[in-house]
């Protein structure tokens, strides 16, 4: 197998459990090519925890194509840091409008939201890095396995722990 230049999707999701960072390989069980080079992902949730997510993301690699955060004033910090990536309020237009320019997405959101915005974009056919907790409930669990398995992406949960 030749090594490519840059971060594939298996590499950028395994950087992910070690730190806070997405790496997904050109193949992890999966025979496609990636749309792209370089991990493009587009960032739910930008302030906070959200910022670490994101500088580390960016910091292994990926090339990050769009930013949202419904509290713009939270995301202030990170805004500037990308002032040349489209900004949005609503995760869904974003998915919306930069679907294909998208293969992944990290979601750093409040924990009740997590499970929502990444099953979203796992239906997109999207890679999901989820920040902890997962989701709130067991049939939210339930249905990102599912969500993964028939749009066969790749997915990871932040942990910060042991």
């Amino acid at each position: 197998m030749t090594r490519r230049q840059g971060i594939s999707r298996r590499s950028f999701l395994a950087y992910a459990a070690a730190a806070t960072a997405v790496t997904l390989t050109r193949t992890f069980g999966q025979t496609a090519t990636p749309p792209s080079e370089q991990f493009r992902f587009a960032k739910i949730g930008c302030g906070g925890m959200g910022g670490g997510d994101l500088n580390s993301t960016v910091g292994a690699g990926g090339k990050l194509v769009g930013m949202c955060d419904v509290d713009p004033k939270r995301a202030e910090k990170a805004y500037q840091q990308y002032p040349d990536v489209p900004k949005f309020t609503d995760y869904r237009k974003m998915l919306d409008k930069l679907e294909k320019e998208i293969d992944g997405v990290v979601v750093s959101t409040p924990d009740h939201t997590h499970a929502v915005a990444a099953l979203d974009a796992m239906r997109r056919g999207k890679h999901v890095y989820v920040q902890k907790p997962l989701a709130r409930t067991f049939e939210e669990c339930q249905l990102m396995l599912e969500a993964k398995r028939k749009y066969k992406v790749v997915t990871q949960m932040g942990n910060q722990g042991h």
